[in-house]
């Protein structure tokens, strides 16, 4: 899907939207006022699904655009992953939207070396950014840039840990242990045994835990939301808050987020971590964090003890990290109970992946396939796939105010806090 938005000083007709735009023959008096820039952002918040991964054409023809209106309206294509193509008349205009795309697109990379008169301006919308003065869109692609600019933790590591995965993976992996009074230790022997490894064999600085917030906003888009899973055991329930006590006592943080899931929060957290120039690892087993994985996060899967990347990614789902929630949408998630497309499997949802590039890629061109059953099912499960989509799709901008020195591991024994608890359950260290 290629669609145009088109910026005009006077609208001539009811499919131009009239805004208070400087016309190009004044340059560089003045320029395009905020008031475009927020109906763009409202028009693609509201148009995201359609148009994400897709391209979008900024008409700027009649109008002169600034420096920070290029800044501000490319780092919403960024914020909404669309490939941008610009009309522009104005030889200003165009200068200040490719130097900014320039400077942008390899944000991740950047350099003190920028241009002279890139740099000051970059200078000035940090300083923007730092007191909260741009948009939020401007501001989540600045900060980012900040952040790679300022990076405190290269050469640091992190390993985030689901926690109610590495409980229920521990539980069922391991055998049945009991103290000498009978109570289940399973669960806590190897909370500790894996405490011991990361100390052992990985040296991490930063040791994070990550739980399920309350009121979980997926449950309220899709009822039936991970309504298949049974009650666990007793033997289990019961070792749960010991392990979270115990935790809590040796020092390693245990985040949960109001209205979010563990994954939400530990790959919102791996990002800024990322962002920082730390290594991250992401403890866990679940499908759907695959799409984390880039050059600087990985997965490990405790019970296997394996790491895993991009390969391993593209060996299970046949496509790229980034496109996992997609492929997640297509062939569904029954231990999650996300619906997908009936008769669409993991070979079938790469291949359409790796034609379209994404779920609204493959509906932007659904009249173009060939008429068959897949076709069928696609157009008959259109809805589901988008909102197998929304549930597949992590929520990645939910860390606020993230202060490492509450994060970072403690420079104690952790086990001298939870010696009771070690007595208790007769575990050895």
């Amino acid at each position: 899907m290629n669609q145009v938005i088109k910026i005009v000083y006077s609208a001539e007709n009811d499919n131009e939207l009239e805004l208070r735009a400087m016309p190009v023959e004044l340059e560089p008096v003045g320029y395009m006022l905020r008031g475009a820039v927020s109906f763009i952002s409202d028009y693609l918040e509201l148009h995201k699904d359609e148009l994400m991964c897709g391209e979008v054409t900024f008409d700027f023809s009649e109008v002169f655009v600034s420096k920070e209106e290029a800044f501000e309206i490319i780092s919403l294509t960024k914020r909404y992953e669309i490939s941008p193509k610009f009309v522009a008349n104005s030889a200003t205009s165009w200068r200040n939207i490719n130097s900014t795309a320039q400077v942008l697109s390899g944000f991740s990379n950047y350099k003190a070396e920028t241009d002279l008169d890139y740099k000051h301006f970059l200078d000035r919308m940090f300083s923007l950014a730092e007191n909260n003065l741009l948009s939020d869109s401007a501001n989540f692609v600045i900060t980012n840039m900040i952040k790679n600019v300022k990076q405190p933790l290269v050469g640091k590591t992190v390993f985030i840990n689901d926690l109610y995965n590495f409980i229920f993976r521990s539980y069922y992996g391991m055998p049945k242990l009991t103290n000498a009074a009978g109570e289940p230790t399973g669960v806590i022997k190897a909370l500790v045994n894996y405490v011991k490894k990361l100390e052992r064999d990985e040296h991490p600085d930063f040791i994070i835990f990550a739980s399920e917030g309350e009121d979980n906003i997926r449950k309220k888009m899709f009822e039936l939301y991970k309504a298949t899973r049974e009650t666990p055991p007793e033997d289990l329930l019961s070792q749960i808050p010991i392990v979270i006590e115990m935790i809590k006592k040796m020092g390693f943080p245990l985040i949960a987020i109001h209205g979010f899931e563990a994954d939400d929060t530990m790959i919102a957290y791996a990002r800024e971590f990322r962002d920082l120039g730390a290594k991250v690892v992401v403890t866990s087993s679940d499908k759907d964090i695959m799409q984390v994985i880039d050059e600087n996060i990985i997965i490990y899967d405790q019970m296997n003890m394996k790491f895993k990347g991009k390969e391993e990614c593209f060996e299970k789902f046949g496509v790229e990290p980034y496109l996992v929630p997609d492929a997640l949408a297509l062939i569904g998630d029954t231990s999650d109970n996300i619906p997908g497309v009936k008769g669409i499997g993991p070979k079938s949802a790469a291949k359409l992946l790796n034609e379209y590039g994404s779920i609204a890629g493959i509906y932007s061109n659904i009249d173009e396939m060939k008429q068959s059953k897949q076709k069928e099912n696609l157009i008959n499960n259109k809805d589901n796939a988008f909102l197998s989509l929304s549930l597949a799709r992590v929520h990645d901008y939910i860390v606020k105010d993230m202060i490492l020195e509450e994060l970072v591991y403690p420079d104690f024994n952790p086990f001298n806090f939870v010696k009771k608890e070690l007595s208790r359950f007769e575990i050895n260290i």
